[in-house]
């Protein structure tokens, strides 16, 4: 099974006594490495006074509590710019107008205390209630994803339907038009085990993606960062400045096509040195397209994945294969 053996699974264990954990969890890990993620609740937990994740379980916060230590000095006197200094982290809801997911933290645990809702039992119990004013009052969060995981995190199985899950369907051959919902439960019935449930699927899913998808290109930045940092070049590779070195060898590649006709061109690749030449120009791109997206701490796996499903919208093949005019051109 792609999956391996369901007797090996190792199960999620969410927040069930911290609704506060699965408010900062659903929110920061959408579209970021869950490394990244860690290392939030890690800070927030260290500096509500616990041992770090270690003390995660043993954690009992609600928004109430994250409401209280956000307006006290500790936690930024009020400050969503502070906030998200002290968790270490700058991260936002989107990389169009997004707001710090520190803010969305602190609007979301705003709405539940307006709400009553204090604890992963309220939250499930009151979900319905709850559902459409998290997608309507909380920035960045209309996509629904974070509220399921938010629920999941809760103690409620199901389904986290982002690019990981997407991503693995994909590769099982399954419909686009298949619900992620759907797809998981007949895994589940598939199984037939009953310590596996939907929640039990998601992160078997999330486990075996993030692996299959990311290690091979996190070792070569891994290899592109060392080979910087033993020259120590990292002093000049400021965003700005990798940005215009990778404007400088797209430049080259365009030189090696810009006076051949297609043909021509065809027939330049068709030999070895053209291939070759090509490749060589192809890689400096690449190498520096790594190099930017690690200064600018973006995880190029999970943003390329995030925008494939973005254009996957955009673009329906029923309406767009031939169909080169762009989405919102069309009539």
């Amino acid at each position: 099974m792609e999956l391996g053996d369901p007797s090996m699974w190792e199960r999620p264990e969410g927040y069930r006594s911290s609704l506060a954990l699965c408010v900062v969890d659903s929110i920061w890990s959408l579209g970021i490495r869950y490394q990244t993620v860690e290392k939030v609740l890690d800070r927030y937990l260290a500096a509500r006074g616990y041992r770090g994740l270690e003390d995660a379980q043993a954690c009992s916060d609600g928004p109430g509590d994250v409401l209280d230590w956000f307006m006290s000095p500790d936690g930024g006197s009020g400050s969503n710019d502070r906030f998200a200094e002290i968790v270490g982290s700058q991260n936002r809801t989107s990389s169009t107008n997004g707001v710090l997911k520190a803010e969305a933290v602190v609007q979301a645990c705003t709405l539940l205390k307006s709400m009553a809702i204090n604890t992963t039992v309220d939250l499930i119990f009151h979900a319905d209630v709850v559902e459409p004013r998290w997608m309507r009052g909380v920035k960045g969060q209309a996509s629904g994803i974070s509220w399921k995981y938010l629920l999941m995190l809760a103690g409620q199985s199901g389904v986290k339907p982002d690019r990981m899950v997407k991503s693995f369907m994909q590769r099982m051959g399954a419909s686009t038009a298949v619900n992620p919902d759907d797809f998981v439960q007949i895994l589940v019935e598939a199984i037939n085990q009953e310590v596996i449930d939907a929640t039990a699927v998601d992160h078997q899913i999330w486990l075996v993606e993030r692996g299959s998808s990311s290690d091979e290109l996190q070792g070569l930045q891994a290899l592109v960062h060392q080979f910087a940092e033993v020259r120590d070049w990292d002093q000049f590779h400021t965003v700005k400045n990798l940005f215009l070195a990778l404007v400088g060898e797209v430049g080259e590649v365009a030189e090696l096509i810009q006076w051949k006709n297609d043909s021509d061109l065809e027939l330049f690749l068709a030999t070895e040195e053209g291939r070759d030449r090509m490749g060589e120009e192809i890689a400096d791109v690449f190498i520096y397209l790594m190099r930017l997206a690690e200064k600018a701490g973006i995880d190029l796996a999970q943003v390329t994945h995030k925008k494939l499903s973005v254009n996957e919208e955009k673009y329906p093949v029923g309406s767009s294969r031939g169909n080169a005019t762009k989405y919102n051109e069309r009539h």
